[in-house]
This record gives C-alpha cells, sequence and structure tokens, in this order.
C-alpha cells in the first residue's frame, strides 16, 4: 500500500514504474489533441527546461501526495514529484524544474508519522517544519506516534528541518 504517491501515482491513469515513462506520459499530455497548449506561452505544446534564475523549488507532501509549488513567477502551479525522478513539470506553464528532496532520513521519519494520520492530514513542508512539528501535531490531534520515533525522540535523533 502506498502511503505517500507520488510522481508515478499521479502522472495519467496508470501507476509508472521509470522516469522514461514519466516522461512518456508528460509528453502524451502535450500531444493530446484536446491540450489547449500552455497560455503564457502562446499555447506552444512543448515543455522546456526552466530558466536558470528561478528558484529550484522544494517537495513537500499534500494530501498524502509528494508535490512542489512551480517557481516560474507568471505560473501558481503546483508539480508532482518522485525522489527517483530529478525533475518536475508543471504542466499549467510548461517548464520542468530540478527539485530539492529532504534527506532521506528525515523523509522516512516524517513518512512513519504522517502514515499514522488521515490522508486528508498527510500535510508536510519541509522548510517549515521538522519531525518534531509533526509529533507535536500528532499528539494535539491525537494522532499516534510510532514507536520507531519515541525511540528517535528519546535518542535526540530527530533530523531537523530543510534549508
Amino acid at each position: 500500500m502506498t502511503v505517500i504517491r507520488d510522481q508515478r501515482h499521479m502522472v495519467g491513469p496508470y501507476e509508472l514504474t521509470t522516469v522514461e515513462e514519466v516522461w512518456a506520459a508528460w509528453e502524451a499530455i502535450c500531444a493530446d489533441p484536446n491540450f489547449p497548449g500552455f497560455p503564457n506561452r502562446n499555447n506552444e505544446r512543448n515543455l522546456l527546461q526552466a530558466l536558470v534564475e528561478w528558484e529550484r523549488p522544494t517537495a513537500r507532501v499534500d494530501w498524502s501526495r509528494w508535490v512542489a509549488d512551480c517557481t516560474n513567477p507568471d505560473c501558481r502551479g503546483a508539480m508532482a514529484c518522485w525522489r527517483s525522478h530529478a525533475n518536475a513539470a508543471c504542466l499549467d506553464c510548461g517548464y520542468y524544474f530540478s527539485v530539492i528532496f529532504p534527506t532521506p532520513q528525515l523523509s522516512l521519519i516524517a513518512i512513519r508519522i504522517l502514515e499514522l494520520r488521515p490522508e486528508v492530514n498527510r500535510c508536510w513542508d519541509p522548510r517549515q517544519q521538522d519531525a518534531k512539528d509533526l509529533i507535536r501535531e500528532n499528539i494535539q490531534n491525537g494522532f499516534p506516534i510510532p514507536g520507531a520515533v519515541r525511540e528517535a525522540i528519546v535518542a535526540n535523533d530527530i533530523p531537523r528541518r530543510t534549508r
């Protein structure tokens, strides 16, 4: 069972398994005759690499999904992310970005904490919250704390937030 969905589960109607399948799904979306194109780029239909002056987006969990906010200043879209794929495409503006993920250790601890919440409450922004913040939220809202996380708290081995 997937606790936190990622790019493989959020692009197209089928679960994807490789980076190549994700790129193919993006290209298929852009090539679909019903796809209107990217309005901010005169309805062009191809994905372009983000401009270097734009900030790299940071992955976060929102409603049990790994996403990142598009950092194109003319866009307010969000992108599906996957730790095994360095890029995420904004299908609102047509640019793709290299995404920053929290460390694997911090992600694992956060997911262990989040999996004990209802799906709509599985939200985490590693730029603003560390594992202790998530634990505090679980306690305040009556959600359990995993035993391994309790042990890490006692050992003071909880990693801090990113950035």
